[in-house]
């Protein structure tokens, strides 16, 4: 594609798109009149006409909400990485990333994982698990994106390391069976120190076999602005973060093998309409999907991975 499409068609919020021999699997979250979020799901093959469109692939539960994931196929079986947040101790409670089985997005096994970066770090503090009072941010442990190398998976996730301020991080982990995971790497970012959000972690090979991570990014003062002004997100108050236009960065490492260790190194901030948020990588469309931060439409921007 060579230029951004609006699908005006389809309101899912933080969407990622997955692509196989038959089409595009688009999972993404759907707003409910309470607040929380369910995960829909629609399938198409050349993101102009749309089927299976289900908006209940995940229903959020009382006292919860979904937040964003993956799709991750092995063999004919699909596997959904997403992430629930419990509402029941204040909006910026626990978060947890559990997982579905589904051969074709009716039918779905919700399977018994709950991950948990205290189950990660296995209770060392590596983490921050809860907000502290006096944070710019709400704490962190979502947006799952699993893939495979070899005979392992890794998984990436959006965390915060245990300290106040700029600890927002991207954690890698890796099982043998999608059911056990052990914490592999707690920054696989440069520079972890300087970002207060990053989210929707996503990699990708380029032409050169070099390794791509894009991560979404708030601009570095929207958190402190609110904060000098008072807001906390453990306050019982009406005041809002205001987001301003999001940022998309990558990194890039110069093997699989080195993105394994965490060796990579800043790539490049990519331009977006001011408009376009959560992007992720599609594989095998040189684009990159987001939505609208205005009407929670679906964009797809060009991108040249190079």
């Amino acid at each position: 594609m060579n230029q951004i499409k609006n699908l005006d068609q389809l309101r899912l919020k933080d969407p990622t798109v997955f692509t196989d021999s038959i089409g595009h699997h688009i999972i993404g979250l759907s707003k409910l009149k309470t607040g929380n979020n369910n995960m829909g799901y629609v399938f198409t093959e050349d993101f102009e006409n749309f089927k299976d469109i289900n908006l209940q692939l995940i229903t959020a539960e009382e006292n919860c909400s979904i937040w964003s994931g993956c799709i991750f196929k092995e063999k004919a079986t699909y596997y959904v990485f997403y992430t629930i947040r419990s509402s029941e101790n204040g909006y910026w409670a626990n978060q947890t990333i559990k997982y579905l089985e589904t051969n074709d997005f009716k039918t779905v096994d919700f399977k018994a994982l709950n991950l948990t970066p205290e189950l990660a770090d296995n209770n060392s503090n590596i983490f921050q698990y809860l907000p502290q009072d006096d944070s710019y941010t709400p704490h962190s442990w979502r947006d799952p994106f699993v893939f495979k190398h070899e005979d392992k998976f890794y998984m990436l996730v959006a965390a915060k390391l245990n300290k106040k301020h700029f600890n927002a991080t991207i954690a890698l982990l890796v099982s043998d069976d999608l059911d056990n995971w052990t914490l592999l790497n707690p920054s696989i970012v440069p520079n972890h120190d300087t970002y207060e959000e990053l989210e929707l972690p996503s990699i990708v090979l380029n032409d050169s076999n070099e390794v791509l991570l894009m991560v979404c990014c708030w601009e570095r003062n929207d958190y402190i602005d609110a904060h000098i002004n008072g807001y906390s997100p453990l306050k019982n108050n009406t005041d809002k973060i205001i987001r301003r236009k999001g940022i998309l960065m990558t990194f890039k490492a110069p093997s699989i093998e080195k993105a394994l260790q965490g060796q990579f190194t800043f790539d490049r901030q990519i331009p977006t309409p001011s408009n376009f948020y959560a992007g992720r990588f599609t594989l095998n469309q040189n684009a990159i999907i987001g939505h609208d931060i205005n009407n929670l439409s679906i964009i797809l921007m060009p991108y040249n991975k190079g």
